[in-house]
């Protein structure tokens, strides 16, 4: 029997599954908030007024094709990965200054996210910089039907990897609305690359992502490296190439490649 909320997820600003209204769905809605939150077992979290306190715990008591709505003030320094083994969609509520207001930062040497399942989203989610030098990349997929939307992802010359790795199994990945951005500000110390495709993948969704290279850029030169291997049916629309971001396309990747803003000395290498 199907879940419905008449108030929606009950936010007000944020990602859409956070504020639409009503909402009919066939999973549950798991609440996260760091500072009032208490962590327990299923069907702990199940209440706004009663949240968890980490995402790690809702990712355990939730089930396939459940949302996790992180409450505003949702802050989290992540000492071991987030592992998504489920179909979940995870979602901020808010905004500050322009920014998602939940905020999720690495604190280790390791991944940020491992998505080991189809079909997880990560919507209206604030990554600052690594708190540590980290070698990893702060996202792992290898599966399908990836979804990034909304999102505020900074790199830093602690961020010794890319930002967002997409592995062999990465079809039908969807980035939209995201900005990736090299926060580092010397030319030393900076961040690998924003996104990186490893391994050759099809259907490659693109749509409204910034890259910008900040002040020093990324250290591979290129925010968007897919050189690796060939894209089957890249699709990207109104990408904006800022500050000099560059992007490395496989020679026999297909499909089309829209930008819609490009400030610096921007290119594509295809």
């Amino acid at each position: 029997m199907a879940n419905i909320y008449p108030n929606g997820g009950g936010g007000t600003t944020g990602d859409i599954w956070a504020t639409c209204k009503p909402l009919y769905a066939s999973g549950a809605i798991w609440y996260v908030q760091s500072t009032t939150g208490t962590d327990a077992a299923s069907p702990a979290g199940r209440n706004r007024e009663k949240p968890l306190a980490t995402i790690s715990q809702a990712i355990t008591n939730a089930s396939d094709n459940d949302i996790i709505v992180c409450l505003q003030a949702h802050t989290e320094t992540k000492v071991a990965t987030f592992a998504v083994s489920k179909k979940l969609t995870i979602v901020g509520e808010g905004s500050v200054a322009g920014a998602p207001a939940v905020t999720l930062i690495c604190g280790f040497v390791g991944a940020l996210f491992t998505i080991t399942s189809p079909n997880v989203e990560l919507r209206n989610l604030k990554l600052p910089t690594s708190s540590v030098a980290n070698s990893t990349a702060r996202i792992l997929n290898n599966q399908t039907d990836f979804v990034m939307d909304g999102c505020y992802v900074e790199c830093s010359g602690n961020d010794t990897a890319a930002a967002l790795s997409l592995a062999s199994g990465s079809d039908r990945t969807r980035i939209r609305n995201t900005t990736f951005i090299s926060t580092a500000t010397s030319s030393a110390a900076q961040p690998e690359s924003a996104i990186k495709v490893t391994a050759a993948i099809a259907d490659l969704e693109l749509d409204g992502l910034v890259l910008s290279a900040g002040t020093v850029g990324f250290s591979n030169y290129f925010a968007l490296d897919a050189s690796a291997a060939a894209v089957t049916r890249i699709r990207a629309n109104g990408v904006s190439l800022l500050l000099g971001a560059d992007v490395n396309l496989n020679a026999a990747t297909t499909g089309r490649f829209n930008v819609q803003t490009s400030t610096g000395g921007s290119r594509i290498q295809w």
